[in-house]
Formats: C-alpha cells, sequence, structure tokens
C-alpha cells in the first residue's frame, strides 16, 4: 500500500525504506509529549526569519493531534 502512493513495487518500497526506523507506541508518546514541539519551536524561528511565516502560532500543541497515540 505505501509503496503504491511512491508508485514503487512492495519490493522497491522495501528497500527504498530500508533506513528508516519504525516507531512503537511508547516512542510516538514520547515524542508527541515534547519533543516535537521543542523541534517545532527551531522551526518557528528559521520560518519566521526566512519569511515563511509571519506570525508564530501561540500554542504549538493546537497545531497537531495526537490522540491516536494516547
Amino acid at each position: 500500500i505505501m509503496g503504491s502512493a511512491v508508485k514503487q513495487s512492495g519490493e522497491q518500497f522495501a528497500k527504498s525504506s530500508a533506513y528508516l526506523r519504525w516507531q512503537d507506541k511508547a516512542a510516538n508518546q514520547k515524542f508527541f509529549a515534547g519533543e516535537l514541539t521543542s523541534f517545532m519551536k527551531e522551526a518557528e524561528k528559521i520560518l519566521l526569519e526566512a519569511g515563511v511565516i509571519r506570525k508564530a502560532p501561540e500554542n504549538l500543541a493546537a497545531t497537531f493531534d495526537a490522540s491516536f497515540i494516547k
């Protein structure tokens, strides 16, 4: 299924995604609990400086939905 989204066979996708690390529920919960917003704060500075965004969101946590990992 994932390979079809990038026009690859299952075997081709398996080879091209071999370097990826697939996270479990606990790792995702940790990521969404703090690591993501930490990354977003750093990205926010760059996006503001580059003019990609004009104003930083008041609440970064409101920009994503982590309910699927609770």
